[in-house]
């Protein structure tokens, strides 16, 4: 089960340390569409996440895998205010990294 911030535990058929699988697994189940891959990510810019389906991609709204937390407080899952009311996901840290989910 992967935590996310603001959701239930998602179930997840995920080993533990694919965090590539697990970021799509969460993408997929939160937004309930298909989640395509980028090279981008909000923190480092180049390592990688994933965004469902009829969002824009790039810093607008993704679920990356390379980091739980980059600097202490900006999450994993990046993006405008306004998905993370959409999606029910909980805005609790700082800057575009809002919200975040737990890797295994």
């Amino acid at each position: 089960m992967l935590k996310v911030d603001g959701k239930n535990d998602i179930p997840s058929n995920c080993n533990i340390g694919d965090y590539k699988c697990q970021a799509k697994d969460v993408c997929e189940k939160v937004t309930g569409v298909s989640c395509i891959h980028q090279d981008y990510d909000c923190a480092f810019g180049t390592k990688g996440s994933w965004y469902p389906t009829g969002t824009p991609g790039g810093s607008r709204f993704n679920f990356a895998y390379a980091y739980d937390f980059y600097n202490g407080n900006y999450g994993n899952i990046c993006g405008s205010p306004d998905y993370f009311d959409k999606y029910g996901l909980a805005k609790n840290y700082t800057y575009a990294g809002l919200g975040s989910w737990k890797r295994q």
